[in-house]
């Protein structure tokens, strides 16, 4: 009897315990109000989330071109394994479509709007070797063989939305303005890098398409020293960056792309011994009226295959152009 009725204590007990799981989950829950404590600007609902969208979109398809443009060493970017082996492109696209805000969505005042989207370089060179242990290209394991700097670094990218029409409209536009005029400023000096006598950065990405991608995601894997919007409602943009870098990217270039040309960075760097301690340094302006060309449809993150398709339109009408500038 004393067994029996510790039983049914405890399964009535128990009993009490699932009814009040049970009435927890069936609870419904209420609308109730929520202050969004975002500027005055941002009022419109509808608006505000659009802006931010356009944010998130803009910061994916940016961390997709830094993460693709990004020096694992001094001479080897991720973008060089992608052009190498469709696997790693493959697996490195569907990596990044699963990046995250790193940190909470930002808005100002004057309409605008940002947000931080990043990745771990360790994890971006874990999806490398991953692959890379599996490959069978003697090219690509010994690129990889060489020392991968900082794998603890975070690899961010800013996104910017603004609400239509508005003052933070007008300053995004400016920034996107400036940071064509700068990569097209430094596109100007580093295809007059020679790699031969005969043969200069410029000669060989047009008749390269391979080395023309490299170059372009290596200028764009270059970091802004410094963003400064001016109060006449422009946008400055300045990077840099050493001789010394280049012909290491160019030299490294050459030899895993199989284009035909032979030489080592100690001949580059002969042949370009005038500068090859220079350190570039450009300044790009922009202003609201100039119009970029957008670098992936609206809406979508920049695969490897759209990725620099700016950037390579630019270098090659700079190339054409045959305006190389070194000071």
């Amino acid at each position: 009897m004393k067994t029996t009725a510790i039983r049914m204590a405890a399964g009535l007990a128990a009993g009490i315990v699932l009814a009040t799981a049970f009435n927890g989950m069936a609870e419904v829950a209420k609308p109730h109000d929520k202050v969004s404590n975002r500027p005055a600007v941002f009022k419109d609902g509808a608006a505000a989330t659009q802006a931010l969208r356009v944010a998130q979109v803009d910061a994916l398809r940016q961390l997709a071109e830094r993460v693709y443009g990004f020096h694992l060493n001094a001479s080897t970017t991720v973008q060089d394994f992608m052009l190498m082996s469709d696997v790693i492109r493959a697996r490195m696209e569907t990596f990044l479509k699963g990046a995250a805000e790193t940190e909470k969505p930002e808005y100002f005042d004057d309409g605008r709007v940002q947000v931080v989207y990043g990745v771990k370089l360790r994890d971006v060179v874990e999806v490398i070797k991953t692959e890379v242990s599996k490959s069978a290209d003697g090219n690509i394991k010994e690129m990889f063989e060489r020392s991968i700097e900082n794998q603890d670094t975070l690899i961010e990218a800013l996104g910017n939305g603004a609400v239509p029409g508005s003052a933070g409209m007008a300053k995004i536009q400016a920034k996107r303005a400036a940071e064509a005029d700068a990569f097209r400023l430094m596109a100007e000096r580093v295809v007059g890098v020679k790699i031969t006598s005969e043969t200069s950065v410029g000669k060989l990405c047009l008749e390269n398409d391979q080395v023309m991608t490299s170059v372009s995601a290596y200028l764009k894997g270059l970091k802004p020293t410094d963003i400064a919007f001016v109060d006449d409602g422009s946008c400055e943009v300045t990077l840099q960056l050493k001789v010394r870098d280049v012909i290491e990217t160019i030299e490294r270039t050459v030899k895993y792309t199989k284009c035909g040309i032979k030489t080592t960075k100690e001949e580059v760097e002969k042949v370009n011994h005038d500068i090859v301690d220079r350190v570039f340094s450009v300044t790009g302006k922009g202003n609201p009226k100039v119009q970029v060309e957008a670098a992936a449809p609206a809406g979508e993150p920049t695969s490897s295959a759209e990725a620099f398709r700016e950037e390579k339109i630019v270098l090659k009408r700079v190339i054409e152009s045959g305006k190389v500038v070194v000071d």
